[in-house]
This record gives structure tokens, C-alpha cells and sequence, in this order.
């Protein structure tokens, strides 16, 4: 259990605690750092809040006893570890709104990549920051990181285990010794903003590796601050503040001491593997303290506790009581074919209620409320049905200048679609035309193209451009507005989240760098193109875009 010693709360007593733990953002990155603390640390539910400006995309986590909301300085000044989980091109704005209202000891944990620590502190105007460098050597064991999508899962695996230690190479990738130095310099700050003694901090931390390693070095006064400091430092007296971004930026007393000390090295990655393995054991008992009490639950209710299950009906046709799942086999039931799969006395209910509504197979007694909801559900479902939409008609051409020598030329038919964006335009239908065309090309790079057609009423007759982003950010992009893309574009689209969407061409990555990539569409009755140009999967590369969209008749 992670303890912290507070007197900050009005009316503390000074007693320990849970850390408080507060992510910012729910995107990608928040959800696994999420996930990952709930499956691999004793923090409880209640002690992790979540600031996301879509906080409806956590919603699976709040059942589970975690709050959010939408309120950065609430979350900054509640959390004793802050997790910046957002994107760059957000980390201003996000910076400027948690500036000066940091409090002291709010340890702030960056996941924001190309941001340097220094730059981090100035925005931020706080200096209690950690922020991982990763070194990387070519290796032959690098697809060990492909063998788990879910960092919880990833953290089950041994040989993953072994590769994301700290220092170690096994996976080709190791945390820079400096995060380390970084990492114990913030549990003696933890302690200094307890008013926790320099001997009893120095034995809080050293327990942390004595029981992991047979040949522990004890860290000493002298391997965090300079000899002439520590002399006169009392064993009752606490360390003085370390700024966290100078022991990143510059050789500390710890970083020559661990970088001399290979036992210390060892010490750390035997500790970090201890506790995978104890959280993975904490988990287990407290899954099985929960089925004992489940079953001990269980075993005290009788049968007729569940006076439901019981229902004459049921018994004497207990087919009744399964659902079919296929949606299109259910929607081509006949009226006819349904009232014989339901009781005499529910269809008569359902025609009384609305003569219109299609019947619905009776689940038992009790249930002529959900027979009609469902019966208006399958209503709406039977009017949403689309009619099967014919392929696009796509060419490419050789012809790349003479297209962005032109584009060139007009108004907004060149951008930059940015890394890990998705560049949707949403083109109506217009009763002067019968079909849409596209034209685009890129420089340089490829870009992911696909085309879905959406059936709900038009609302807006202009052409519109919106901008989202990958699962990386911060989520906070509008609705899904097509397929949902699971991994790179070239594996295309897998599923839609938008009933009323219909695919016309999955988003694969498009050689739009050497030829020309273009096409048209015949409209298949009124609705929204959506045209997606996906630079999701680049993690570094801008792409600049030429395109135009236009009407044919």
C-alpha cells in the first residue's frame, strides 16, 4: 500500500493516507495508465480522479468507483501525483490554465512527448516534474513490444517484465539513469514535505530494496547532496528541496553514485520486478476474498429469493426465453411469424398499445413494458435500414505537379493534416448533382483515404472541414463520426459506431506521394459524405495534402 504523510488538509492530523492519484486526459495513453493502476497497484478507486474535457468517455471507469470530471486546477490541487497524459499541441493551453495554482508537492508526471523538462518547468511554473528519456539500441528482441496490446496485460509477461526494467536493454529500450536519480529525489522530497527526518527518510527508501537484493548498498546521506551539506544535515532535521529538473538536466551526487554502483543498478531492477510479482499477489487475494464473499452470499439466499426465474410461463416454454442476436434475421420476421413465437395474451396487449408496432417474442411474466419498448426499438431499427451501396469508381495519375502547380493556385485546397490527425470533410448531397468526386496528393509521405456515407437527415447544405484526433490524445475529439480503426490504416476500417454509417471505401494508406489518387461516388439517395484523409498512424510526420472535392452531374 502506497502511504503518504499529509498536513496540507485543513484539520489534518498529520496521519498517513493513500496517495491521491489525478490523470489529465482519457486518451490512449490515459486509459492504459489507468487500467494499469487499477490491475497493478493497491490505489483505490477513490483515491484516482480523472480530468478530461469528455468525461462521458470514462464512463466505464466511473462504475468502478472513479470520479471525473472537467476541472484541471481541481484535479491539480487535489493530487498529490499529476499524470499529464495529452498531447503537445494541447500542453500550453493545459499549462497556462494549471500555472501557479500547482501546490508544492504535487509531483507532476509528463507522458507529453518532444517537450524538454526545461520548457516544462517554465510552463508550468513548477519544478516538481518527472519526465522519462528513453534510450534505444537496435536489437533482435524488439517485437517483444508487439506482443501485448494492454500495458496490464504487457506487465504479466516475463520476458516484458525483463524489458521494461529500468536500465536494462533486454527490449531495446531503457530509461535514461537520470529518471531514476529523478525518481528516488522525489520520494526524499515526499518526505521533506512531511517534515520527515533525514535518517528516517533515508531508511523509508533503503527498505525499499533491502528485501530484493542480497548485496544492497545502503544510500547514504552523502549520495544525494554534497558532502559539506550533509555533515551538517541532523538526523532529525529533513533533507532540504531537490529541484526535480536539475537532478534531469545536470550530474547529481546520486547519478555518480548510482553510475559507480552496478549492485545499486541491480538492487533497483530486482525491486521494480518485486513489485510487478506483490501487486500481482495483492490482486489475486483480493479476487478471492471477493468470490468467498460472493459465495458465502450465495449460499445463504434460497431459490425463492428468485421468485422471477420460476414463472409458470417459463416453464412451460422455456424457448421463449432466448433472444435472437442475428439483427437481420430478426428484422425480416413477418408480423405473423412473431405473434407465433409470443403468447396470445402480450400480442393482444402490443395491438391494443400500437397496431403498427411489430410483436416481439414474450420473455415471461412481467414484461409487456419491455415487449413495447422493444417493439418501438426494432420500430426505429426496421427505419434505419440502408440499402446496399455500390463501389466507388477511383483512377490515380501520373500527373502530380501539373495538379499541385493548380491547387496551389486556389483558395484552401492545401493543408497540413498533422501527425496523428484525422482530416474528415463532410460533403452533403445537393439535388443539382448526382454524384461526388475527390482528387488529392500528398508530398513526400503517404496518407490513409477512406469514404463512408452517412444516412441521418441533412442539416447543412455546405461543405465543412473538422479536424480529430488518434487515440493517442486526449479523446476529445466530436463523436465518432466513422469506422473505428484499430491500429495502423492498413489493417482498414473494423467497425462503425454510427448506426445511420455506411462504408463505401475502408480508410487504407495511399501511395498519394507518387501518383495522383482520384475518384467519384454516385449519390445513393440524401445523405453526408464523409471523406477521411488519416495521418493517424504517423507518429512524427506532418503531411501536406492537395485536394479538392467537388459536385458532378
Amino acid at each position: 500500500m502506497i502511504k503518504h504523510h499529509s498536513k496540507r488538509d485543513s484539520g489534518a492530523t498529520g496521519e498517513d493516507r493513500d496517495l491521491y492519484v489525478g490523470i489529465l486526459g482519457m486518451g490512449h495513453i490515459g486509459k492504459q495508465l489507468l487500467l494499469t493502476l487499477l490491475e497493478k497497484t493497491a490505489i483505490k478507486p477513490s483515491h484516482i480522479k480523472i480530468s478530461s474535457r469528455r468525461p462521458e468517455s470514462a464512463v466505464e471507469f466511473v462504475q468502478r468507483g472513479i470520479e471525473c470530471f472537467f476541472d484541471n486546477r481541481r484535479l491539480a490541487a487535489w493530487a498529490d501525483v499529476l499524470f499529464l497524459c495529452c498531447l503537445p499541441s494541447h500542453l500550453p493551453k493545459i499549462c497556462a490554465d494549471l500555472h501557479s495554482h500547482l501546490p508544492k508537492h504535487c509531483l507532476v508526471y509528463s507522458f507529453t512527448s518532444a517537450v524538454p523538462i526545461a520548457r516544462l518547468e517554465w510552463l508550468l511554473g513548477h519544478s516538481f516534474i518527472v519526465k522519462p528519456q528513453y534510450d534505444f539500441v537496435a536489437c533482435n528482441s524488439a517485437d517483444v513490444w508487439l506482443s501485448h496490446w494492454q500495458v496490464s496485460m504487457a506487465l504479466k509477461d516475463p520476458l516484458l517484465v525483463e524489458a521494461s526494467c529500468p536500465l536494462a536493454m533486454s527490449g531495446g529500450i531503457s530509461l535514461d539513469l537520470k529518471w531514476i536519480c529523478a525518481v528516488l529525489y522525489s520520494l526524499l522530497n515526499i518526505c521533506t514535505s512531511a517534515s520527515v527526518g533525514s535518517s528516517e527518510a533515508l531508511s523509508l527508501i533503503n527498505s525499499l530494496f533491502q528485501a530484493n537484493w542480497p548485496h544492497t548498498v545502503e544510500i547514504n546521506t552523502q549520495s544525494y547532496i554534497s558532502s559539506s551539506y550533509s555533515s551538517s544535515l541532523a538526523a532529525d532535521e529533513p533533507f532540504p528541496w531537490i529541484t526535480l529538473t536539475d537532478t534531469q538536466t545536470k550530474k547529481t551526487p546520486l547519478f555518480c553514485f548510482l553510475s559507480s554502483s552496478k549492485s545499486t543498478q541491480l538492487c533497483i531492477s530486482a525491486a521494480y520486478k518485486s513489485l510487478l510479482e506483490l501487486s500481482a499477489l495483492y490482486r489475486a487475494m483480493d479476487r478471492l476474498e471477493a468470490t468467498s464473499e460472493l459465495q458465502s452470499r450465495l449460499s445463504s439466499l434460497s431459490f425463492s429469493s428468485f421468485p422471477g426465474i420460476a414463472s409458470k410461463e417459463c416453464e412451460d416454454r422455456p424457448l421463449d426465453r432466448l433472444q435472437n442476436t442475428d439483427l437481420s434475421q430478426s428484422l425480416s420476421l413477418s408480423n405473423s411469424q412473431a405473434n407465433m413465437d409470443g403468447t396470445t395474451e402480450d400480442s393482444r396487449q402490443q395491438s391494443e398499445g400500437n397496431e403498427d408496432a411489430p410483436a416481439k417474442p414474450a420473455l415471461g411474466e412481467g414484461t409487456e413494458e419491455n415487449n413495447t419498448a422493444g417493439s418501438c426499438q426494432l420500430s426505429g431499427e426496421i427505419k434505419t435500414q440502408m440499402p446496399p451501396l455500390q463501389p466507388p469508381t477511383t483512377w490515380t495519375s501520373a500527373a502530380l505537379k501539373e495538379l499541385k502547380a493548380k491547387l496551389r493556385m486556389e483558395k484552401d485546397n492545401v493543408v497540413t493534416v498533422y501527425r496523428g490527425d484525422i482530416m474528415t470533410v463532410h460533403v452533403p448531397t445537393v439535388p443539382e448533382a448526382k454524384k461526388v468526386c475527390w482528387e488529392f496528393a500528398t508530398d513526400g509521405y503517404d496518407i490513409g483515404f477512406g469514404i463512408y456515407f452517412d444516412w441521418s437527415p441533412i442539416t447543412n447544405r455546405s461543405i465543412t472541414i473538422h479536424i480529430s484526433e488518434s487515440s493517442d490524445d486526449e479523446d476529445e475529439e466530436e463523436e465518432p463520426e466513422g469506422p473505428v480503426t484499430n491500429g495502423d490504416v492498413e489493417k482498414g476500417s473494423k467497425t462503425t459506431t454510427n448506426s445511420n454509417l455506411a462504408e463505401i471505401l475502408p480508410v487504407y494508406r495511399q501511395d498519394s506521394h507518387l501518383s495522383v489518387n482520384g475518384g467519384s461516388h454516385e449519390f445513393p439517395g440524401e445523405g453526408t459524405y464523409l471523406i477521411k484523409f488519416d495521418n493517424s498512424y504517423s507518429l512524427w510526420r506532418n503531411k501536406t495534402l492537395y485536394y479538392r472535392v467537388y459536385y458532378s452531374a
